[in-house]
């Protein structure tokens, strides 16, 4: 029920080109446009965003790619012991020091794009790991709020609206249902096809072609 809520807040404040551009001119210094142009233009959760690390970018493949696991002791909530779901036996196995993603499907290849490309090879030049310079989660919605605010937008602005508005802007530029779904990672298509039809993006397009 907690992701359906989660969900609807992301949809209903998805964000038109206008809105995404008053964003984008709204970072200010490198962290701020870091995060702000990479959870825009990479679909990542923001769990995936806080592990990510250079050996996940390939720069001449033009893919980001997502593992399954990794190693992790900088994190809290990964350094704990828990147990978890073995995806290929289904039980539950015991773990710690470990990230994994949140699905199987969330083990995923995204196109690296021309807009996030360069913010990406200016971070991974200086740094290994995005944990480097973002400690956690909350360090990173405190960003996208923070610019948001600056930005003006009466929006509702956090991590996973980004994530939504990089389905909005894929659906707007007319990828199919099974394109997105593999790109964000998500377990249904179906959430990809309420993407393709609430796109602000899709539907200004279609608008124009049309009226």
């Amino acid at each position: 029920m907690r992701g359906a809520k989660f969900g609807a807040k992301t949809k209903r404040n998805l964000l038109t080109d206008e809105e995404v551009s008053r964003l984008l001119q709204a970072c200010r210094g490198s962290v701020e446009r870091f995060v702000v142009y990479v959870l825009l233009y990479t679909g990542l959760r923001v769990s995936e965003f806080v592990h990510m690390q250079r050996s996940w970018v390939s720069f001449k493949s033009e893919f980001i790619v997502v593992p399954e696991s990794q190693p992790c002791t900088f994190h809290h909530e990964c350094r704990k012991k828990r147990y978890v779901r073995d995806w290929s036996y289904g039980r539950k196995v015991l773990v710690h020091n470990v990230w994994r993603v949140k699905v199987p499907e969330a083990a995923r290849s995204i196109p690296l794009l021309p807009e996030v490309k360069p913010v990406l090879e200016e971070f991974f030049r200086k740094h290994k790991s995005v944990s480097e310079v973002i400690s956690d989660r909350v360090e990173a919605w405190r960003i996208v709020k923070t610019v948001a605010e600056r930005a003006g937008l009466s929006k509702r602005i956090f991590p996973h609206v980004l994530r939504g508005v990089f389905a909005s802007i894929l659906a707007g530029k007319e990828f199919d249902a099974l394109s997105i779904q593999a790109i964000l990672g998500w377990k249904s298509v179906k959430t990809a096809d309420e993407y393709i039809r609430i796109s602000p993006q899709r539907l200004m397009k279609m608008t124009k072609e049309k009226w």
